[in-house]
């Protein structure tokens, strides 16, 4: 079975790739914790539910021995219960005996794995972790005192310097080490603990069965029991595998790492000529791309200054940066733009310090390495990726995407949703058109996906907008609402699809929207309150409850979750831009719950909805039919001919006569009393 593993060998590099791939098998830890105390709670009240009801029919049989030696002054001395009550005592016994046996066989099978597995394993787990951190933390401020050495600060310093990030690295390093192979360990050993606990427990009651002669049937049990046998052997043989292949590996790797690999530079000056090989690197032309911790310095007030240590890399030629606990990076600057170069510099009296400049009147970014070669590694890295042009060649042939439209997709989500806005009335008809023969089709082309732009964010809304949009507390007082369900959503993107509805349409725009944002590097999602409501689906700004969406449950043709991501959420909705209502847009939202229950919420609304639809409806058709029946009584009370001269007064006076009201149409419809 495949186990999902920590690389030991990526342990002395502490990136924060590193960082946020332990922090997803910290909280699986935290999770099987959790779940492992509440089995062990089910296991103890079976235990001592087995152990009372043996203790219970214990007391049963030593109580029916008794009967006879009571000697009830009514009871027969050749009574029945008398001689028979007495044998079934010893049954009685015989069997409590055997429920005695299960409850210690209980306590052995069931109860102790998981009590081992949460004393030992994971209580040593937990022991790691926190030593983990305090070792991480006691690192961090090392080398920090580290880089705040002064240029001219003396050698027993530097020496004391160096020498506490040497012991507090190696000290990091032989505890990740430790921390993540039992990491390791234990996502192998959680794939059969719990399977090794049922297995104790049927075992006990496959035993118990055995005893009595009314159970020896119970072939099914046995068969489970050997299947479940087998799954548990085949645990036990891979973990005693990967712990003598971890141990070998932890090995290998301490007696491979020198004392060099944890030293931040060099203590004596380089005299060996592996040693100036080694600072001669830095001058390597071809170095091109270059990652690891530096110092940034930044303003933290009118005439102070402060500096963070921060994962600096080179990606697509710009340049990244990425705090120890950040999921992803953020653009420090773009390596391509014009004028960009690196060079040492002196700043705040700090060592092995370099900035990177720009054209005049752009303010430089002052870095700091750990040694002077990473200094010249740095310096070289930027240098090669400036003159080569930022390290990458702009598509320069056809495709159905124009330059425009690649531009803009690598521009801020704002502009891209803009220029989206700006599409042509006559584009977005033909667009419209595509879209309506695809849907007809019955399917949708992949081809369709590369043409369209993504909307990476909702268009910001203009002054006039501001004015005019409501906030959703004053609009909640105002529109009556039989349900209202609110949700915690990110929005990440939407796009126009060639159809309005299907589960692989919605999953095909998660995709492609998702792609995209890797593509352009866009980790930041805009957080969203999602209100379901009978009367819409409202997106809602959390601090400023200002409606930056409204979508018309009439508008929405479709909606879905992700089949593989359950918390990713599609709709599908119509456009009112256009005129023929064949435009359907596609928007996706990551949700904090669970996405289903956002479908069944919004299954619920519009059922609502249309149950007021079908009243209302019904009201308006009696209403009418009752205006119908007042205008034929009305008509009924009219002459049906012309009528002659002597006839004229009566006609007449008939004639001017009031026509029939409402009220005057119902009583004339109720019986006379």
């Amino acid at each position: 079975m495949s186990v999902n593993k920590l690389l030991l060998e990526e342990a002395i590099e502490d990136s924060p790739q590193t960082h946020n791939f332990l922090t997803v098998f910290e909280e699986d830890a935290g999770l099987v914790r959790q779940y492992t105390e509440e089995f062990h709670g089910y296991c103890q009240q079976i235990q001592k539910a087995q152990a009372d009801l043996a203790s219970a029919t214990h007391g049963l049989a030593q109580l029916m021995k008794k009967y006879a030696a009571i000697r009830f002054p009514l009871e027969k001395e050749d009574s029945y219960m008398t001689t028979t009550f007495p044998l079934l005592a010893e049954y009685m016994d015989e069997i409590s005996t055997m429920q005695q046996i299960l409850a210690s066989q209980i306590s052995d099978t069931l109860i102790y794995p998981i009590n081992r597995f949460l004393s030992a394993d994971l209580e040593e787990l937990s022991q790691l972790q926190n030593l983990y951190k305090m070792v991480s933390d006691e690192h961090e401020l090392a080398v920090q005192k580290h880089m705040k050495l002064a240029k001219r600060c003396s050698e027993k310093q530097r020496v004391e310097a160096v020498e506490e990030v040497f012991q507090m690295r190696k000290k990091q390093h032989k505890t990740a080490l430790h921390y993540f192979s039992a990491m390791n360990l234990m996502q192998h050993k959680r794939q059969f603990v719990f399977l090794e606990a049922i297995a104790g427990h049927l075992q006990a009651h496959l035993s118990f069965f055995k005893i009595g002669s009314d159970y020896i049937e119970k072939q099914e049990l046995e068969t489970v029991h050997s299947n479940t046998k087998g799954l548990l052997l085949c645990g036990q043989r891979e973990l005693d595998l990967e712990r003598t292949r971890t141990s070998d590996l932890v090995g290998s790797i301490e007696e491979s790492c020198s004392d060099a690999v944890y030293q931040p530079e060099p203590l004596a000056p380089p005299a060996s000529p592996s040693s100036h090989s080694q600072h001669a690197r830095a001058s390597n032309p071809h170095l091109a791309h270059k990652s690891g911790y530096l110092m940034l310095r930044s303003r933290a007030g009118l005439l102070q200054t402060r500096w963070d240590r921060e994962f600096f890399f080179t990606q697509t030629g710009n340049l990244m940066r990425q705090g120890r606990r950040d999921v992803a990076g953020c653009l420090l600057i773009d390596l391509a733009e014009p004028g960009i170069y690196a060079e040492p510099c002196d700043a705040d009296d700090r060592r092995h310090v370099f900035q990177i400049g720009g054209p005049a009147g752009r303010k430089p970014i002052v870095l700091q390495a750990e040694n002077e070669i990473d200094r010249d590694e740095w310096i070289t890295a930027i240098t090669n990726i400036v003159v080569s042009g930022g390290g990458y060649t702009k598509d320069t042939c056809a495709s159905p995407i124009s330059t425009a439209q690649q531009s803009q997709s690598q521009a801020s989500p704002s502009v891209q949703s803009q220029h989206s806005q700006e599409l042509p009335n006559k584009e977005k008809s033909a667009s419209s058109a595509a879209s309506k023969d695809v849907a007809q089709a019955g399917g949708f082309d992949d081809s369709w996906f590369d043409r369209v732009p993504i909307q990476f964010d909702l268009p910001h809304l203009t002054e006039a907008e501001e004015k005019s949009a409501a906030l959703f507390d004053q609009q909640l007082t105002v529109v009556d609402s039989k349900f209202s369900v609110n949700y915690s959503v990110r929005f990440t993107g939407s796009m126009e699809v060639p159809g309005d509805r299907g589960d692989a349409l919605v999953a095909r725009t998660i995709r492609q929207i998702l792609t995209a944002r890797a593509v352009h590097n866009i980790f930041k999602s805009t957080d969203y309150n999602l209100i379901v409501s009978d009367r819409g689906i409202w997106l809602v700004e959390p601090q400023s409850k200002l409606i930056r969406c409204e979508f018309l449950l009439e508008d929405i043709s479709f909606w879905a979750s992700h089949a593989e991501n359950t918390r990713l959420l599609g709709l599908i909705c119509r456009s009112r831009a256009v005129d023929d209502g064949n435009l359907f847009a596609c928007f996706t939202f990551e949700c904090d719950s669970a996405a289903e229950q956002v479908c069944a919420s919004i299954r619920q609304a519009t059922r609502i909805a249309y149950q007021a639809f079908v009243s209302r409806k019904s009201e308006a058709d009696k209403k009418k039919s009752k205006e119908m029946a007042l205008l034929l009584s009305n008509i009924n009370r009219l002459p049906d001919m012309t009528p002659t001269s002597e006839e004229a007064p009566s006609a007449q006076s008939e004639a001017t006569q009031p026509p029939v009201t409402e009220s005057e149409s119902d009583e004339q419809q109720q019986p006379a009393a």
